[in-house]
Parts: structure tokens; sequence; C-alpha cells
């Protein structure tokens, strides 16, 4: 029995049927073809006499068998947009957040962001607690992260995906949803709309040690609140924006964009944290504590 299978053959068989061709002779070593097809009837397996089944087991025995797949529309929507990523991504592209937040760390000092942020809180709140902005900061973040949370909550339910499935598949087309399908949902399952906004929320989870840890070093080791608490309302934000691009339509540029500025704000405390090194092995006081 020989099955042919096609180019795509890592797309799932979602629908096939299976096709059988006659051969003139039994005993002919003929390579495959198929320019008679025909249909593999159930009916025969129902055979009560003992002849024409030995007779029908021989001529299946040289009967090629050929599988028909036809890809889904959801493997050809995923192929879609596998072409729209970069095929390959230098390394040093992804040491570049780092980089530019040592920049930033650098400039902040150079012009004392710090003391300037302080008197302008004492002014406008009127108050000198040195840690009003990063209980402000602390609060937008945590209201993102509540926000994102509840739409992925809303999404499990308008598109038909239980859980604990983190991610939905094209089977789990939801025939109820409640929302308008994704503009690349063309077999309009809904599907790619469920995880753009579970990715969303993903992404903000990786992200969010990176955020915590530079915020804690910021406020409790080089005694920078207001930088701290400043960074938490832009990365809050910008996470927002992000979201609001992933979930409306799949468009990289669009998004990482806005993910890569708050990769550069986070790494702002890995900057510090470089020039705090610089102080100890350089002898230079790039970082002055309080």
């Amino acid at each position: 029995v020989s099955i042919l299978l096609p180019n795509c053959c890592s797309i799932p068989f979602n629908s096939f049927s299976i096709m059988c061709s006659t051969t003139s002779s039994p005993s002919s070593s003929s390579p495959l073809t198929t320019e008679s097809h025909t249909p593999l009837r159930t009916e025969s397996h129902t055979m009560t006499n003992n002849n024409a089944t030995t007779s029908n087991s021989n001529k299946s025995s040289n009967t090629p068998l050929v599988v028909q797949v036809s890809p889904p529309a959801a493997a050809a929507n995923t192929t879609a947009l596998q072409e729209r990523l970069p095929a390959s991504l230098p390394l040093f592209v992804f040491f570049t957040p780092t980089l530019f937040g040592i920049v930033l760390a650098v400039l902040l000092e150079r012009y004392q962001c710090e003391g300037k942020l302080r008197l302008f809180l004492e002014d406008v709140w009127d108050n000198d607690e040195p840690y009003a902005l990063v209980g402000l900061g602390f609060v937008c973040i945590t209201m993102v992260c509540n926000y994102l949370s509840g739409c992925v909550v809303h999404a499990r339910i308008a598109y038909n995906v239980p859980a604990p499935l983190l991610y939905a598949v094209s089977t789990h087309n939801s025939s109820n949803s409640k929302s308008q399908p994704h503009p690349v949902d063309q077999d309009g399952g809904g599907y790619i709309a469920y995880n753009c906004i579970q990715r969303s929320h993903q992404n903000f989870l990786e992200r969010y040690g990176e955020l915590a840890l530079c915020t804690m070093f910021l406020v409790s080791i080089v005694d920078r609140p207001n930088i701290a608490g400043l960074i938490l309302i832009l990365v809050s934000v910008l996470r927002i924006l992000y979201t609001m691009a992933y979930q409306s339509k799949i468009n990289i540029n669009a998004r990482t964009k806005y993910v890569v500025m708050t990769m550069i704000l986070a790494n702002i405390g890995v900057g510090y944290g470089a020039l705090l090194a610089m102080n100890g092995f350089g002898g230079m006081p790039l970082v002055v504590r309080k």
C-alpha cells in the first residue's frame, strides 16, 4: 500500500478522503498511477462469501491508496502569519535595551533628574513625601495587571476557550461568539483573536519580574524612588497601548515599538546597576547615594 502525502505534511489531517485506483493486471508492477480513481466502498467489508473475500483481499494488496489532504483554513492563516516574521535576528539586537538603559541612566544622573522630580512634586503636592510617586506607580502597574487578567477571562467566555487551556487552536471555533471575528480569522472562528489577547497578558507577565527587580533596585539600593515611580507609570501606559495594538490587528511594527520602550525603561535599573559597579571597579562616583 502506497500513501502519497502532500508537501504540507505537517498540517493536521482535519479532512481527508481515501481513493483507490485499479490496475489492468493484478500481477503488474507498474508505478503508481492516478488516472482512474474509484471510491473505496464500505459494502465490500461485509461480504460473507469466503472466495469473494479472498479475491477482494488479493486485489486490494496490489491496489495503491491515495490520501488526499485538504489543508484547513486555519493552517493557511498560520502560514500567512509566519511569513510576516523576520527570517533571523542577530544576537546584539537583544542587548540593545540594556545599552539604552545604561545611556538613559547616565543622562538621568548627568542632569540630576531625581532632585528635580522631588522639587517638582513638593510644589505640586505640597508634601515632602519621597515615596509618593513610586506608590502611585505601584498602584498603576497593579491595575494594568488586573485589567489584562480581566481581558483574558472575558476572551475565554467570548470565544469559548475553556480552562486550563492557555492558547486556543482552530478546533475551538465558537459558534456563539459575542465578539467580532479577528481580521485574520478567515474561517470566522475567533481563535486568533483570543490568542492575541492571551499573548498580550503573557508578555506582560514575562517582563514583570525584570521590571519589579529594577524598581526595587532603584528604590532600595541607589535611592531613586521618583525615577522608579515615573518608570512604573510610563510602563503602565505603554502596556495599555501595547495591548490595544495587539488585540486590534496583527501588526508587528505597531506593537513592537511599545514593548521595546517598556524594556528600555525597565533596563534603566540595570543601567544604574552598571554605574554602581563602575563606582567600585573604576573609583569614579557616577552614582551618589544619599
